[in-house]
């Protein structure tokens, strides 16, 4: 088995859909008729989901099993790539030659990035200074939840920096955490003014622009707007895999509209280290901000509730996103399952034993999703 980096270099702009991507599903539900979305935007990564689908069909693409038998080739087809996708609610045994996938990052010739912690705020509101929120469980300013007899207990911002009508700047942290990056181009940028961390903040590398469509089968009533992006000179999306099958180099497609993307590959040198092993070495002085603080950042979405966080940690900075799967029974009247990540980036304080063991789950690590770094 191998351990390859993939490089996924956008050939154009790019679409990621996520579930309010416009006229995802034209299947009618027998209690309504679905809603139309006029807006859409891209998101700015792609789903580990989605990834694992991607590797599936390359697979597939390189043995010409694409239009494939099944019952000619259908044991040739699940020995390369599993019988079953990925489901959050169903346990998979694995997919076969595919044994482990990193979290998606972005990279270029020298730099190595992925979303900062979310534990950062602007100090003002013209937003030309950016401060760690760094909080103080012995004073009183913002309630969290504890585990302990105590129940309700305080904890504020110790350098009383967090000031919610200033907002969280989205950003990109490099691998060393030296250099950060904000997600979207700007014209014109002036580099920020950074208090309590000393990294240099870079423009974004994120090019968006806006597309006007027509929906061809609804014509008079599905004109939208949509958000595309494309990456800055250079940088590509980037994981880790495992692969007991040899990848070679082409061209894949992935997201709602197909955008076609450069496959690269690169076999690794490294011997004896896992895909995840090998993302987390990479990335595991990127937050040494929160070395002290007794604190998980996580460096992927994660599958868990909210009332399982609350209950299992002191305190979090934390965002939330919405994911929706197939559902397990494909003949349920339902379209999909909708469930709720906790978003990468969010920083959990003093966790919980039951925290570790929620989130260690082999069957969302295998393609990228739970993975953290743990700064005490």
């Amino acid at each position: 088995m191998a351990v390859y980096k993939i490089k996924l270099t956008p050939i154009d702009s790019f679409f990621f859909g996520g579930v309010r991507t416009f006229n995802n599903d034209k299947r009618e539900h027998l209690y309504r008729e679905d809603k139309q979305n006029y807006f859409i935007r891209s998101e700015k990564f792609p789903q580990q989901s989605a990834i694992l689908g991607m590797l599936r069909y390359q697979l597939l693409a390189q043995k010409g099993l694409l239009d494939y038998n099944q019952h000619t080739q259908g044991e040739e087809v699940a020995s390369l790539i599993g019988t079953k996708g990925f489901s959050p609610a169903i346990e998979n045994n694995g997919y076969e030659k595919i044994k482990d996938i990193s979290p998606v990052f972005l990279s270029n010739d020298t730099e190595y990035l992925i979303p900062h912690s979310l534990d950062f705020n602007y100090a003002t509101d013209e937003q030309i200074a950016i401060r760690q929120i760094i909080p103080d469980f012995n004073n009183a300013r913002q309630q969290v939840f504890t585990t302990s007899s105590e129940g309700w207990k305080t904890a504020a911002d110790s350098s009383g920096t967090y000031v919610y009508k200033y907002r969280n700047p989205e950003l990109l942290i490099n691998y060393d955490g030296t250099k950060a990056y904000k997600y979207d181009f700007e014209e014109g940028y002036k580099r920020n003014i950074i208090f309590q961390k000393n990294f240099i903040l870079e423009n974004g590398i994120f090019y968006p622009f806006t597309k006007i469509g027509i929906d061809k089968e609804k014509p008079d009533e599905a004109f939208y707007k949509q958000e595309r992006y494309q990456l800055g000179k250079g940088w590509a999306f980037s994981f880790y895999v495992d692969c007991e099958e040899e990848l070679i180099n082409g061209h894949t497609f992935m997201g709602a509209e197909r955008s076609c993307f450069e496959f690269s590959v690169e076999k690794t040198a490294t011997q004896n280290i896992k895909a995840n092993d090998m993302f987390k070495s990479k990335f595991e002085n990127a937050f040494n901000h929160l070395t002290g603080l007794d604190a998980v950042v996580l460096t992927s979405d994660a599958f868990m509730e909210y009332g399982f966080l609350t209950r299992n940690s002191l305190h979090h900075i934390s965002e939330f996103r919405d994911y929706k799967a197939m559902p397990g029974n494909f003949r349920s009247l339902k379209r999909s399952e909708q469930y709720v990540l906790i978003k990468r980036g969010s920083v959990i304080y003093k966790p919980t034993e039951d925290f570790f063991i929620k989130i260690n789950d082999k069957h969302f690590q295998t393609i990228g999703y739970n993975h953290f770094i743990v700064k005490t």
